[in-house]
């Protein structure tokens, strides 16, 4: 299942980090969702672009670690509908890697602020309310597509999740 209405959408790519029994998350400090933990590091994808390039670009922006693509594996795709056309008018298609391996040492930057957290203790409670319907599956591997219309920030009025079987492109 993918929307397939009618609204312009823009596209979003991140990337996951998890080591050990540890996931870094990223605490947005301004901006769409700012004082909420992040489960990846993500942004636009820019004209010119491909998606697994704007995943390696953003990771570096807001973290300081680099990961090569070939070190990137879809975990999920996940589209994000408002009813509300003032808090977004658009569809937000985000896609997301997770990276087996990289290179640094999580650093703060502008926009984001990294923690690690063992992955028993995520704070769902100051994360964007759809993680709690995913982000553990998708922790132990499983590749997820999601679809969320959210009524306003901070409620989701429906979704639906299932195994994300990716199109060849």
């Amino acid at each position: 299942m993918r929307y397939n209405g009618e609204k312009r959408r823009k596209v979003f790519a991140g990337v996951q980090i998890i080591k050990d029994s540890r996931i870094l998350l990223g605490m947005k400090r301004h901006g769409t969702g700012k004082g909420l933990w992040q489960h990846a590091f993500a942004g636009k994808v820019e004209k010119n672009e491909s998606i697994i390039e704007a995943a390696v670009r953003e990771l570096q922006e807001e973290t300081g670690l680099i990961a090569l693509p070939q070190n990137l594996n879809k975990i999920g795709l996940f589209e994000y509908e408002f009813t509300n056309p003032s808090l977004v008018p658009f569809i937000m298609e985000v896609h997301i890697y997770r990276a087996s391996e990289w290179t640094g040492h999580p650093k703060t930057s502008g926009e984001i602020r990294p923690k690690w957290f063992n992955i028993t203790e995520i704070p769902y409670e100051t994360m964007w309310p759809d993680n709690k319907y995913w982000l553990e599956k998708s922790i132990q591997g499983e590749p997820i597509y999601g679809y969320f219309l959210y009524e306003d920030w901070k409620t989701v009025s429906t979704f639906h999740i299932e195994k994300l079987i990716e199109e060849v492109s």
